[in-house]
């Protein structure tokens, strides 16, 4: 018999028991499989196969012998075993089903399949009660994920090893340097690594692996599009290889900024924030700002101060050091540099087309002065570290992910869990089409006619007619259940298909009291040991950077408004410079794109479809109106390296790196950079105005600018010019 055939068998018998059946009767019912050999192999792939069904969720255990019994045996608890009503409301299940479904369309989700399951039993249980959630709930919320096509293989491998406490083999390339002395072919160090897996997260717009390095003994953060090649180590695969310590946060470890990274002692170091621009503090450095006689400022526990001087260069003017003195002068001498490199000529730009253009079917790395211009990403230290980890963009790898759980296994477990749907769906709707039905489990028509026949022959001992679960497929191809065979309703949620909902929703609405209010149902209904296992894993995985500080209700109203068809009115501060202005909105779609929220709809004003930063916006409000149904958007539309929609306004800006920056050029910039001979790097970006390249070059500290076109340059030296003026105003007022 096969294996699949014989878990299902195994299933409906002890469902349909009224007493736990003893080992020994196992053997005389199943005799092809229990009744071989000797005893004690027996009792080993019993376990083996309870061990498979436990991890699928069905809560079968042995139960010992006691006075009423004279023998123990193995049992299901039928009321554990189906999924409760959870009683959520029309608003919940929807909600509830959007998250789900905007986090699988991401494609890089690490538990998507068990996340698929459960909206799959969510789906099912709430058919019933006439609000089924459907895809449809989804269609305002886009989550993109750009980056390494291997990734998704990668996710599912660390998802699964940081599940089961697996320890993971891996070859690891680091970030290109970045800094004085580092060279155009400093492509970053290649090793071989085996850590212990404690978490992943999302955070400084990639994925991270968070655990034990047994090279560096000591706990590591590891880019996930950096890990070249992967394996799990499988010896006793439901034996976990290490403990977690106490304590433990993914996000927390993953998130820190990079002022946070691990460096020296924690000392504070004072910001000033020009007029107009206060909200910088809250959104770019994670707390509010306070007010003296002299204005704005945040006092910033910093423990990498390399860390911090790219993020304050990139703002320009608008943010300053102003103590202790080490770091306004690592500030100013960054400054300094620039400033005297800008007072020469420029450097002659490349022929035409020596850099190269995009190539055909990928997204430029560009970004307008206008609504979607996205600021760079500060650097800081290689991409392992103690705390934190690369935040200067992944690089791609062309190979995948190799190794892990042996496919046919994965498979083979894959169909046995989607075996134990198919009933439950075919029976809520009799006379489906198989196309119907196929389409809602996520299958093709022949895998759903092959589950058909195997189910045909699944059933209780002695195997009867009565005993066999009856489902068929007529000539018009419709599908019909007799008998259920105790299959009659879906499987309880697994604790990785509740993490996986628990995670989606964080990721995409973790401000919605709907998905709040369901989540609370769906958890307490998870039996005891779910229930724990769930706790363990809630503070290792983390599917999403947090949305800036204080604008998660703001997200969370352009989702409602977006869902609703309500026009609404941004106050919105493109520049970050206080100078901010009303834009009329028919929110289509709220998007989050690798960690960075917007939101993407028609702009009344302009007459034209816009996109702005929620971490530009200042207040939100509806008017009244309402607006037609723009259709589905078509997710394809924000599939690319950089959310930017060109309106034929752009202009290249060429720049140039130092050779301590041009290993780090030429890998954030692939075909659209160069390197330079002597060392050094020059690339292009697309730009409607000059603030992105300007941000651009002030981020790396020193060792980038801007030679063409003249005006680009002049607005970067001009830049410098009022952030040195800041610096000099400070210490006037000092002296």
């Amino acid at each position: 018999m096969e294996r699949t055939e014989r878990l299902l068998d195994l299933v409906a018998l002890l469902l349909d028991a009224s007493e736990p059946v003893p080992f020994a009767q196992l053997r005389e019912i199943f005799p092809a499989d229990y009744g071989t050999g000797s005893r004690e192999a027996a009792e080993r792939k019993l376990e083996r196969d309870k061990a498979e069904l436990v991890q699928l969720g069905v809560p079968l255990e042995f139960v010992p012998p006691d006075e009423d019994r004279e023998l123990g045996g193995y049992r299901i608890d039928r009321k554990a075993f189906f999924l409760p009503d959870l009683k959520l409301s029309p608003e919940e299940g929807a909600a509830l089903y959007a998250a789900g479904s905007a986090a699988l369309a991401s494609h890089d989700f690490p538990f998507a399949q068990d996340l698929s399951h459960a909206l799959r039993k969510i789906a099912l249980e709430g058919g019933g009660r006439g609000h089924t959630p459907g895809p449809s709930a989804a269609r305002r919320l886009v989550i993109v994920r750009p980056g390494d096509p291997a990734r998704a293989g990668k996710l599912r491998v660390l998802g699964d090893a940081v599940a089961r406490r697996k320890r993971v083999h891996a070859t690891y390339r680091a970030a290109p340097a970045l800094g004085p002395g580092a060279q155009a072919s400093s492509a970053g160090e290649r090793t071989e690594r085996d850590i212990d897996p404690y978490g992943l997260a999302f955070r400084g717009g990639s994925w991270r692996l968070v655990g034990y390095c047994h090279l560096r003994k000591d706990m590591r953060v590891f880019v996930v599009d950096r890990i070249e090649s992967l394996r799990a180590n499988e010896i006793k695969p439901s034996q976990p290889d290490f403990e977690i310590p106490a304590g433990f946060d993914a996000g927390a470890t993953a998130g820190a900024r990079p002022w946070q990274w691990v460096g020296t002692p924690a000392r504070t170091v004072r910001l000033r924030f020009a007029a107009g621009s206060e909200l910088l503090a809250e959104r770019a450095f994670d707390a509010p700002a306070q007010r003296d006689a002299e204005g704005a400022l945040l006092d910033l526990p910093v423990t990498y101060l390399d860390g911090l001087i790219p993020e304050v260069l990139s703002f320009g003017d608008r943010v300053w050091i102003e103590s202790p003195a080490e770091a306004r002068e690592k500030a100013l001498a960054a400054l300094r540099q620039l400033d005297a490199r800008l007072q020469k000529p420029a450097p002659a730009p490349l022929a035409a087309g020596a850099v190269g253009g995009t190539p055909s079917g990928e997204a430029s790395r560009s970004a307008g002065a206008g609504d979607a211009g996205e600021r760079p990403e500060a650097s800081g230290p290689p991409a392992e570290s103690g705390k934190g980890g690369d935040r200067r963009g992944p690089a791609r790898s062309s190979k995948a992910a190799r190794g892990g759980r042996p496919a046919d296994d994965s498979d083979k477990r894959e169909r046995l869990r989607r075996l134990l749907l198919i009933v439950p769906a075919a029976r809520r709707k009799p006379g489906i089409r198989v196309e119907d039905l196929a389409r809602e489990l996520g299958l093709d028509a022949s895998e759903l006619l092959a589950d058909i026949d195997l189910l045909a022959l699944v059933g209780r001992p002695p195997f009867s007619p009565d005993d066999m679960i009856d489902i068929s497929v007529d000539e018009r191809s419709r599908v019909f259940v007799t008998l259920d065979g105790s299959f009659s309703r879906p499987p309880q949620l697994t604790a990785l298909e509740a993490l996986a909902l628990a995670a989606a929703a964080e990721a995409v609405a973790a401000a919605d009291p709907a998905v709040t209010s369901a989540l609370q149902k769906l958890t307490a209904a998870l039996p005891a040991p779910a229930r724990a296992l769930y706790a363990g894993l809630a503070q290792r995985v983390a599917m999403a950077t947090p949305a800036p500080r204080g604008t998660s209700a703001l997200i969370a109203q352009l989702r409602a408004a977006a869902e609703r068809r309500r026009e609404v009115v941004l106050d919105y501060d493109k520049e970050g410079r206080g100078a901010h202005e009303e834009r009329t909105l028919q929110p289509w779609a709220v998007i989050d794109h690798g960690g960075r929220w917007y939101v993407y709809g028609h702009d009344t004003g302009r007459g034209a479809q816009r996109t702005f930063r929620a971490d530009r916006l200042r207040a939100v409000r509806e008017t009244g109106a309402v607006f037609p149904d723009p259709g589905p958007l078509d997710p394809a539309l924000f599939e690319r390296a950089s959310f930017f929609f060109p309106t034929g306004a752009e202009r290249p800006v060429a720049l140039r790196f130092s050779p301590g920056a041009a290993a780090w050029a030429l890998s954030r910039y692939g075909a659209r950079a160069v390197a330079l001979p002597g060392g050094g790097a020059e690339a292009t970006v697309d730009s409607a105005g000059t603030a992105y390249a300007v941000s651009l070059a002030l981020s790396l500290a020193g060792e980038a600018e801007v030679i063409d076109p003249p005006e680009a340059r002049a607005a970067l030296r001009d830049e410098v010019a009022r952030a040195l003026s800041r610096y000099r105003g400070a210490a006037a007022k000092k002296s």
